[in-house]
């Protein structure tokens, strides 16, 4: 889907509506290192599908925001914000991304500066953002990241 004025103001206001606890970044390397030996899902895609599923079948989370940025190394890092996620659990799910895709995860506060912060992934840097609020997906993507 491109872009419609409804579609990119209903992700930033799930964005702005503040239930979130969570805000991870998880990079998917475009190399991984000699000190990862497990077989990683070659798809970023499709390995935040599996971490975001696993994430929903533990703690019955089904809502997240998620801003694709495809990096000049061709590296991509996933900005995602995570309702429903106990700060207890948030190394494992850090941990849990390693696992599936050789690539860190680090934590990032939730404060005022979101939806400011995600604008500017969006207009600035032609990131894709995608949310999904009780299972169903509103996604923005720039014509040229397809």
């Amino acid at each position: 889907m491109y872009y419609t004025g409804e579609e990119l103001d209903r992700c930033f206001a799930a964005v702005e509506d503040g239930w979130w606890d969570c805000f991870l970044d998880l990079k998917y390397p475009r190399h991984i290192g000699a000190e990862y030996t497990a077989s990683r899902y070659e798809n970023p895609e499709e390995a935040f599908m599996v971490w975001i599923d696993e994430i929903g079948q533990e703690h019955g989370v089904n809502s997240y925001v998620r801003v694709i940025e495809r990096r000049d190394n061709r590296d991509i890092l996933f900005h995602v914000l995570l309702s429903g996620v106990p700060v207890s659990f948030q190394r494992f799910w850090r941990q849990r991304w390693w696992e599936l895709t050789a690539g860190a995860a680090w934590d990032r506060p939730v404060d005022r500066q979101l939806q400011g912060l995600f604008k500017y992934f969006v207009f600035k840097k032609r990131c894709d953002i995608e949310t999904s609020v009780g299972g169903s997906i509103i996604d923005f993507w720039w014509p040229e990241n397809r």
